[in-house]
């Protein structure tokens, strides 16, 4: 590892959004500190693994096994992004340790902040902690780990499923958290791992804690921080959480309706600032901008993949139920490459879990238990914009993972409990 970047490098000349790759080997990770970080990072994490099983915080064995899985899969796909794959992490890293501290701020806007965060990240573990590229993701790795130990924990503590074991239905959530592309997408230092290590902590603050005014108290640092890092999921948490509180505080239905009525209306016009679109408009002039938007994107989105001819001369739908099963299931049956040939056989199992899940859905406790309704709300929300706004197997890949843990812990909440007695 160099410790000096010395790249005779300007802003006319470094396109870090298009090069890919990392320009200076030394500050890959190359030398005995990238072993000795390694070890000492995964070390630590199984120690922290043994101690909060001694005090019932978390199951040891379980623990082990997440966290080795999460090991293999998150280390695999690190080392594939630096050898094989043009992608966005070696971006940040670069952008973080090559651009002067002054000034590069003002090239990238509003919805890029993101960007900035996970560069000044890299540039604060490079530059004082002495880490280079590999050790930082492996760091982040192992952080990733936890979300899906905690993650894990809430799911299963939701379906009590010690009493359940022989019911199929309780042995889905058993298998949940080990899907491969969690491990992936929480597996380096990136906006994901970031993001979910926000939206799992978020979940537990709004599960565990009753008094709703020390749930928004906690709640508005985390959300602060992932505006900083994703606005528009923030903007889907804030509008999922505001139609949580009404439904909370507000008895009358019609009251209700009206105000959840006036929410959506609201959020329309501030999607369309966030999207940098026009707000002198009437209701269903914003809807048209809104579609337009997103049919605008996807058109620049497929120009993109064609660029990297992933789908050649892929025809753009515009029927939104298309797009949206495309966001959740594509590729569902693809065998082009290894890639879509695994991500296929995700997709297939994904989709018969979700049709499972809400087939059992006990509809009287999902009337009852606002938490679920938040946790669908923002799900259902969240993965309807971003179908409109996305068209790439990459980015629906990325995406969807983000959001898809909250439809989990939704469902956890509302399922049959009658299905989950083995004794019966």
């Amino acid at each position: 590892m160099s410790g000096k970047i010395s790249l005779d490098l300007t802003k006319n000349s470094f396109d870090p959004f298009r090069i890919g790759g990392l320009l200076d080997i030394d500050i890959l990770g190359t030398n005995l500190n990238t072993v000795f970080f390694t070890v000492l990072f995964y070390l630590l994490s199984i120690f922290l693994i043994i101690k909060m099983s001694k005090y019932n915080v978390i199951d040891l064995k379980r623990s082990l096994y997440i966290f080795s899985l999460h090991t293999i899969i998150s280390t695999f796909f690190i080392v594939a992004l630096m050898t094989l794959i043009v992608n966005d992490i070696d971006s940040y890293f670069q952008i973080g340790l090559i651009f002067p501290n002054d000034g590069f701020e003002e090239f990238f806007p509003f919805t890029t902040w993101g960007i900035l965060t996970i560069a000044q990240i890299y540039r604060a573990f490079f530059y004082y902690l002495n880490l280079d590229f590999l050790s930082i993701n492996i760091f982040f790795g192992c952080i990733g780990s936890f979300i899906l130990i905690f993650y894990d924990k809430l799911l299963l503590n939701n379906i009590d499923i010690k009493n359940s074991k022989k019911n199929i239905y309780s042995l889905i959530f058993l298998f949940l958290v080990f899907f491969p592309s969690l491990s992936v997408w929480s597996g380096f230092l990136g906006k994901e791992v970031v993001t979910l290590l926000i939206l799992i902590f978020a979940a537990f603050i709004i599960i565990k804690i009753e008094k709703k005014s020390q749930v928004v108290l906690y709640l508005i640092p985390l959300i602060s921080l992932l505006a900083i890092i994703r606005p528009h999921f923030a903007f889907f948490f804030i509008l999922s959480f505001s139609i949580y509180l009404i439904l909370k505080l507000v008895k009358n239905n019609f009251s209700r309706i009206c105000i959840i009525l006036f929410f959506f209306i609201l959020s329309l016009y501030i999607g369309q600032i966030i999207i940098g679109g026009s707000i002198e408009q009437d209701i269903f002039g914003l809807l048209d901008s809104f579609f337009e938007a997103g049919a605008t994107q996807r058109r620049y989105s497929a120009g993109e993949v064609r660029y990297y001819a992933e789908w050649g001369n892929a025809h753009i739908s515009k029927n939104i139920f298309v797009l949206y099963f495309s966001f959740l299931f594509s590729p569902i049956v693809n065998f082009e490459t290894a890639r879509n040939i695994a991500l296929s056989a995700e997709n297939t199992v994904l989709a018969l879990i979700m049709m499972a899940l809400i087939f059992n859905t006990d509809f009287k406790k999902l009337y009852r238990n606002d938490e679920s309704k938040f946790f669908l709300l923002f799900f259902v929300i969240s993965t309807f914009v971003m179908s409109l706004f996305t068209y790439q197997i990459g980015i629906y890949w990325r995406q969807k993972w983000l959001f898809l843990p909250y439809f989990f812990i939704g469902m956890s909440l509302i399922q049959k409990t009658k299905y989950f007695d083995a004794k019966k």
